[in-house]
Protein backbone atom coordinates (compact mmCIF):
# COMPACT_ATOMS: atom_id res chain seq x y z
CA UNK A 1 0.00 0.00 0.00
CA UNK A 2 0.95 3.92 -0.88
CA UNK A 3 1.02 6.24 2.03
CA UNK A 4 1.07 9.04 -0.44
CA UNK A 5 0.91 12.55 1.51
CA UNK A 6 -2.49 13.81 1.96
CA UNK A 7 -1.44 17.48 0.52
CA UNK A 8 -0.13 18.28 -3.07
CA UNK A 9 3.68 17.68 -3.84
CA UNK A 10 5.54 20.64 -2.90
CA UNK A 11 7.09 23.40 -5.27
CA UNK A 12 10.66 22.65 -3.42
CA UNK A 13 11.92 19.59 -1.27
CA UNK A 14 14.94 19.80 0.14
CA UNK A 15 17.53 17.45 1.60
CA UNK A 16 18.97 20.00 4.04
CA UNK A 17 22.07 18.67 6.52
CA UNK A 18 25.21 18.46 7.71
CA UNK A 19 28.18 17.67 5.68
CA UNK A 20 29.58 13.84 5.32
CA UNK A 21 26.66 12.00 6.09
CA UNK A 22 26.05 10.40 2.96
CA UNK A 23 23.38 12.47 1.58
CA UNK A 24 24.45 12.38 -2.24
CA UNK A 25 23.44 8.90 -2.28
CA UNK A 26 19.76 10.32 -1.37
CA UNK A 27 19.83 12.84 -3.68
CA UNK A 28 20.86 11.01 -6.72
CA UNK A 29 18.42 8.11 -5.70
CA UNK A 30 15.48 10.73 -5.55
CA UNK A 31 16.47 12.32 -8.38
CA UNK A 32 16.33 8.99 -10.24
CA UNK A 33 12.69 8.48 -8.98
CA UNK A 34 9.14 9.43 -10.62
CA UNK A 35 9.14 12.99 -8.21
CA UNK A 36 7.95 15.32 -10.62
CA UNK A 37 9.77 18.32 -8.54
CA UNK A 38 13.23 19.39 -7.94
CA UNK A 39 15.49 18.29 -5.26
CA UNK A 40 17.53 20.82 -3.60
CA UNK A 41 20.84 19.91 -1.49
CA UNK A 42 22.06 22.40 1.25
CA UNK A 43 23.69 22.28 4.03
CA UNK A 44 22.76 26.45 5.56
CA UNK A 45 19.67 28.20 5.72
CA UNK A 46 20.73 30.08 8.99
CA UNK A 47 23.10 33.03 9.44
CA UNK A 48 24.54 33.46 6.13
CA UNK A 49 26.18 36.42 6.26
CA UNK A 50 28.67 34.49 9.18
CA UNK A 51 29.03 31.16 6.84
CA UNK A 52 29.79 33.30 3.83
CA UNK A 53 32.25 35.48 6.11
CA UNK A 54 33.86 31.54 7.05
CA UNK A 55 33.99 30.95 3.70
CA UNK A 56 36.23 34.18 2.47
CA UNK A 57 38.73 33.33 5.52
CA UNK A 58 39.42 29.95 4.22
CA UNK A 59 42.64 30.32 1.69
CA UNK A 60 40.85 27.52 -0.08
CA UNK A 61 37.15 29.22 -0.80
CA UNK A 62 36.18 28.33 -4.01
CA UNK A 63 33.53 30.17 -6.14
CA UNK A 64 30.97 26.96 -6.15
CA UNK A 65 31.17 27.36 -2.25
CA UNK A 66 29.76 31.29 -3.05
CA UNK A 67 27.18 29.88 -5.74
CA UNK A 68 26.03 27.61 -3.21
CA UNK A 69 25.54 30.17 -0.73
CA UNK A 70 23.76 32.35 -3.18
CA UNK A 71 21.22 29.44 -3.83
CA UNK A 72 21.27 28.69 -0.01
CA UNK A 73 19.77 32.20 0.43
CA UNK A 74 17.40 32.53 -2.40
CA UNK A 75 15.72 28.76 -0.90
CA UNK A 76 15.45 30.58 2.37
CA UNK A 77 13.67 33.60 0.93
CA UNK A 78 11.61 31.29 -0.84
CA UNK A 79 10.89 29.04 2.49
CA UNK A 80 9.98 32.22 4.40
CA UNK A 81 7.41 33.89 1.59
CA UNK A 82 5.95 30.28 0.35
CA UNK A 83 2.70 29.07 1.32
CA UNK A 84 2.95 25.96 -0.08
CA UNK A 85 3.73 22.59 1.77
CA UNK A 86 7.06 21.53 2.33
CA UNK A 87 8.92 18.55 2.60
CA UNK A 88 12.62 18.54 4.66
CA UNK A 89 14.54 15.40 4.94
CA UNK A 90 17.61 15.53 6.98
CA UNK A 91 20.53 12.86 7.70
CA UNK A 92 22.74 11.87 11.09
CA UNK A 93 25.84 9.96 11.29
CA UNK A 94 28.54 8.83 13.36
CA UNK A 95 29.84 11.99 14.65
CA UNK A 96 33.10 10.79 15.04
CA UNK A 97 33.19 8.74 11.03
CA UNK A 98 31.72 12.06 9.62
CA UNK A 99 34.19 14.28 10.81
CA UNK A 100 37.11 11.86 9.87
CA UNK A 101 35.70 11.98 6.45
CA UNK A 102 35.55 15.86 6.34
CA UNK A 103 39.15 15.84 7.77
CA UNK A 104 40.14 13.76 4.80
CA UNK A 105 37.79 15.71 2.12
CA UNK A 106 39.01 18.90 3.31
CA UNK A 107 42.65 18.27 3.07
CA UNK A 108 42.52 16.78 -0.68
CA UNK A 109 40.87 19.97 -1.10
CA UNK A 110 43.63 22.04 0.00
CA UNK A 111 46.33 20.11 -1.78
CA UNK A 112 44.75 20.34 -4.93
CA UNK A 113 45.71 23.59 -5.26
CA UNK A 114 49.34 22.51 -6.08
CA UNK A 115 48.69 18.82 -6.91
CA UNK A 116 45.66 18.53 -9.04
CA UNK A 117 45.81 15.27 -10.51
CA UNK A 118 44.50 12.37 -8.41
CA UNK A 119 47.71 10.37 -8.85
CA UNK A 120 49.77 13.32 -7.25
CA UNK A 121 47.27 13.58 -4.81
CA UNK A 122 47.19 9.97 -3.97
CA UNK A 123 51.16 9.93 -3.50
CA UNK A 124 51.19 12.71 -1.10
CA UNK A 125 48.49 11.06 0.88
CA UNK A 126 50.39 7.82 1.16
CA UNK A 127 53.51 9.38 2.44
CA UNK A 128 51.45 10.74 5.58
CA UNK A 129 52.42 8.90 8.71
CA UNK A 130 49.38 7.76 10.30
CA UNK A 131 50.70 9.48 13.84
CA UNK A 132 50.91 12.72 11.85
CA UNK A 133 47.37 12.59 10.35
CA UNK A 134 45.79 11.38 13.76
CA UNK A 135 47.47 14.43 15.80
CA UNK A 136 46.23 16.60 12.99
CA UNK A 137 43.10 15.20 13.08
CA UNK A 138 42.63 14.59 16.91
CA UNK A 139 43.54 18.76 16.72
CA UNK A 140 40.76 19.85 14.74
CA UNK A 141 37.97 17.15 15.77
CA UNK A 142 34.61 18.87 16.34
CA UNK A 143 33.40 17.23 19.07
CA UNK A 144 29.82 18.61 19.77
CA UNK A 145 28.33 15.51 18.03
CA UNK A 146 26.15 17.58 15.69
CA UNK A 147 24.09 19.28 18.47
CA UNK A 148 25.56 23.03 16.99
CA UNK A 149 24.14 22.08 13.76
CA UNK A 150 20.18 20.92 14.85
CA UNK A 151 20.49 23.88 17.11
CA UNK A 152 21.42 26.73 14.90
CA UNK A 153 20.75 25.64 11.44
CA UNK A 154 17.65 23.52 11.43
CA UNK A 155 15.43 24.56 14.77
CA UNK A 156 15.53 28.30 13.80
CA UNK A 157 14.28 27.90 10.21
CA UNK A 158 12.00 25.66 10.74
CA UNK A 159 10.70 26.00 13.99
CA UNK A 160 11.10 22.42 15.01
CA UNK A 161 13.59 20.72 17.27
CA UNK A 162 14.52 17.99 16.39
CA UNK A 163 16.09 16.78 19.21
CA UNK A 164 13.22 17.08 21.68
CA UNK A 165 11.09 14.66 18.93
CA UNK A 166 10.42 11.30 18.89
CA UNK A 167 12.88 9.35 17.13
CA UNK A 168 12.64 5.38 16.70
CA UNK A 169 15.99 4.38 16.95
CA UNK A 170 14.84 0.82 16.08
CA UNK A 171 14.34 1.50 12.29
CA UNK A 172 16.77 4.04 11.87
CA UNK A 173 14.08 6.86 10.64
CA UNK A 174 11.98 9.64 12.14
CA UNK A 175 8.78 11.20 10.35
CA UNK A 176 7.48 14.72 11.59
CA UNK A 177 4.31 16.43 10.23
CA UNK A 178 3.35 20.18 10.69
CA UNK A 179 0.85 21.72 8.96
CA UNK A 180 3.18 23.30 5.99
CA UNK A 181 6.34 20.89 6.09
CA UNK A 182 6.72 17.40 6.85
CA UNK A 183 10.82 16.20 8.29
CA UNK A 184 12.18 12.85 7.31
CA UNK A 185 15.37 11.88 9.40
CA UNK A 186 17.48 9.46 8.43
CA UNK A 187 20.28 7.35 9.97
CA UNK A 188 22.87 6.99 7.85
CA UNK A 189 23.95 3.67 9.58
CA UNK A 190 20.75 2.04 9.23
CA UNK A 191 20.18 3.52 5.46
CA UNK A 192 20.09 0.77 3.48
CA UNK A 193 17.84 -0.74 5.35
CA UNK A 194 15.44 1.84 5.94
CA UNK A 195 15.23 3.87 3.09
CA UNK A 196 12.76 1.65 0.85
CA UNK A 197 10.05 1.69 3.97
CA UNK A 198 10.85 5.66 4.63
CA UNK A 199 10.30 7.51 1.63
CA UNK A 200 7.14 5.12 0.97
CA UNK A 201 5.63 6.61 4.41
CA UNK A 202 7.27 9.99 3.60
CA UNK A 203 6.52 10.84 0.03
CA UNK A 204 4.79 7.83 -1.28
CA UNK A 205 7.72 6.49 -2.92
CA UNK A 206 8.28 2.97 -3.91
CA UNK A 207 11.05 0.83 -4.68
CA UNK A 208 13.73 3.56 -3.52
CA UNK A 209 17.33 2.05 -2.80
CA UNK A 210 20.04 4.11 -1.87
CA UNK A 211 23.02 2.92 -2.64
CA UNK A 212 26.48 3.54 -1.17
CA UNK A 213 27.41 6.81 -1.73
CA UNK A 214 30.43 9.54 -1.87
CA UNK A 215 32.73 6.61 -0.68
CA UNK A 216 36.11 7.03 0.34
CA UNK A 217 37.46 4.29 -2.06
CA UNK A 218 36.74 6.01 -5.34
CA UNK A 219 39.51 8.81 -4.17
CA UNK A 220 42.59 9.75 -4.21
CA UNK A 221 43.09 9.21 -0.26
CA UNK A 222 41.19 6.41 -0.13
CA UNK A 223 44.07 3.68 0.84
CA UNK A 224 45.02 6.35 3.56
CA UNK A 225 41.65 6.83 4.74
CA UNK A 226 41.07 2.85 5.29
CA UNK A 227 44.30 2.50 7.21
CA UNK A 228 43.21 5.37 9.11
CA UNK A 229 40.02 4.53 9.84
CA UNK A 230 41.45 0.53 11.33
CA UNK A 231 44.16 2.16 13.21
CA UNK A 232 43.41 5.78 14.99
CA UNK A 233 41.98 5.84 19.00
CA UNK A 234 40.22 8.40 20.29
CA UNK A 235 41.21 9.43 24.06
CA UNK A 236 38.84 8.38 26.26
CA UNK A 237 37.99 11.86 27.32
CA UNK A 238 37.26 13.10 23.77
CA UNK A 239 34.77 10.09 23.21
CA UNK A 240 33.28 10.60 26.39
CA UNK A 241 32.65 14.63 24.70
CA UNK A 242 31.46 13.80 21.66
CA UNK A 243 28.96 10.93 22.60
CA UNK A 244 27.19 12.55 25.17
CA UNK A 245 26.19 15.19 22.72
CA UNK A 246 22.56 15.72 22.80
CA UNK A 247 22.27 14.71 19.17
CA UNK A 248 24.07 11.30 19.46
CA UNK A 249 21.78 10.40 22.70
CA UNK A 250 19.04 11.20 21.18
CA UNK A 251 19.27 9.18 17.56
CA UNK A 252 21.51 6.35 18.98
CA UNK A 253 20.57 3.79 21.15
CA UNK A 254 22.92 3.06 24.38
CA UNK A 255 23.93 -0.11 22.79
CA UNK A 256 24.94 1.37 19.63
CA UNK A 257 26.89 4.39 21.40
CA UNK A 258 28.56 1.86 22.81
CA UNK A 259 29.81 0.25 19.61
CA UNK A 260 30.35 3.66 17.75
CA UNK A 261 32.49 4.23 21.26
CA UNK A 262 34.44 0.86 20.13
CA UNK A 263 35.34 1.33 17.01
CA UNK A 264 36.93 4.43 17.78
CA UNK A 265 39.17 2.61 21.23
Amino acid sequence: MTNRPSQPLPSRLLVYQMGKVGSKAVVSALRRSQLAMPVDHLHFLNDLDGVEAGIRRSWFRSGAQLAHLDHCRRIRREWERSAAHWYVITLVRDPLAREASAFFYNLDLKIRRWLRLGFMRRWYFQQQSMSSLRDRFLGQVNLDGGDYWFRHQFEPVFGIDLLSEPFPRDRGYGIHRRENLDVLVLKLEQLAASAEAAFSEFLGLEGIEVPPGNQARNLSYSETYKSFLESTQVPGEMLDQVYSSAAVRHFYSPGEIDSLRQRWS
